[in-house]
């Protein structure tokens, strides 16, 4: 398979299938971009996937938790939620200026006015035309090769859902569970994820707060995902390859890695259908993009001419692993507010996140003591 449909498949993964089809991500050409220098590639994927590597870290860390209650001793839940998060205005385009790309040329290069192109979250059908000129010796003869910059999905928000359980355990502690097995995925590669939190109530350990009429609890959450996915970039069609006859450039793909992390404190009153919570904390996320394996890289052919060496192009190196993109989100405050309706065994929630990636929340869980 094509690297650009490959890349569709891996973002439309990240994103869970983003509530819908039109999640799959507009990487057209990006084959080619990588052909034309791995750095300008590097730094083009490095803001066309921000939202993802940024926004992924904040939906993951929502969810955790659809009351500031624990469970009874061996009381537990099983439960489904969707997560959404929403893209700031400001990271729905970037600016090709900003980027300082060295290779690859397009109309307002070095200009005064920003060259705006979209990012994954983005409009459709808005990619940047960019271009690189090859010169062909000894005839002299320059051959200009177009791209179009990957379009956006026209869609500023991303969501994807979760399978978790708790138990409740002894001194009012809930152990929380993600668990989603390494799976392979048909035609696209592996997916995998994990994540472990705890709930306490603090309450029971504070004079006088124990008496009041609200639950107090605070919880930590942690996340780890991994997407793997195969696809190829061969070397140009009619390539003269410099080295030999044998170079090999399978096991090429793509690996998508995030870790995160959340703790804080949780408020809320519990009546007998009805819980509100709001909640307070930090979090943090580390978001990491790799493309992987071996490619070729390709130059205009000095010794090219019509009829003694047809090959346009030939083979100059090779390069390792040639994109390594990381997303630290580092530190920052995020605040949850929310409400929980329990009907016989099920609790059905919903709640919002605010942040610089705002994150809303539904759930629904089958719930006993």
């Amino acid at each position: 398979m094509v690297l650009k449909n490959k890349f569709k498949l891996l973002l439309t993964a990240v994103a869970f299938f983003g509530f819908s089809a039109p999640a799959f991500a507009q990487l057209d050409g990006a084959g080619e971009i990588l052909r034309a220098g791995v750095g300008d590639a590097e730094l083009i994927l490095q803001e066309y996937l921000r939202p993802i590597g940024e926004g992924v870290g904040a939906g993951l860390n929502s969810g955790w938790f659809n009351t500031a209650k624990t469970h009874k001793f061996l009381g537990f839940s099983l439960g489904f939620r969707m997560n959404a998060y929403f893209v700031p205005e400001d990271g729905l385009e970037y600016d090709l200026n900003d980027l300082l790309l060295t290779t690859l040329d397009y109309n307002g290069k070095n200009g005064n006015s920003p060259v705006y192109t979209p990012s994954f979250s983005g409009d459709v059908d808005a990619g940047q035309n960019v271009w690189i000129d090859l010169v062909h010796a000894p005839t002299g003869t320059t051959e200009r090769r177009n791209f179009k910059l990957p379009d956006g999905i026209g869609i500023p928000y991303t969501g994807f859902p979760t399978v978790q359980g708790s138990v409740g355990l002894l001194f009012d502690t809930d152990v929380m569970v993600r668990f989603v097995p390494t799976t392979d995925i048909p035609n696209f590669g592996e997916f995998g994820m994990m994540g472990f939190g705890v709930k306490h109530n603090i309450k029971q350990w504070i004079p006088v707060v124990n008496m009041m009429p609200f639950d107090l609890s605070a919880y930590f959450g942690t996340n780890t995902v991994k997407i793997n996915a195969g696809f190829e970039v061969n070397p140009d069609q009619g390539s003269n390859i410099k080295q030999n006859n044998t170079l090999d450039f399978s096991g090429q793909g793509v690996e998508f890695s995030a870790t995160t992390t959340s703790y804080g404190l949780i408020v809320g009153k519990s009546l007998p259908l009805i819980s509100v919570y709001a909640s307070v904390g930090q979090e943090k996320a580390l978001t990491e993009v790799g493309v992987l394996g071996r490619y070729p890289i390709t130059a205009p052919n000095p010794d090219y001419h019509p009829v003694n060496q047809p090959q346009k192009y030939r083979i100059e190196a090779t390069v390792n692993n040639p994109v390594n993109l990381e997303f630290d989100n580092g530190t920052t405050m995020r605040a949850t507010v929310g409400a929980s309706l329990k009907l016989l065994f099920f609790r059905i929630n919903a709640d919002y996140s605010m942040g610089e990636y705002p994150v809303a929340s539904a759930g629904l869980a089958f719930t006993l003591r």
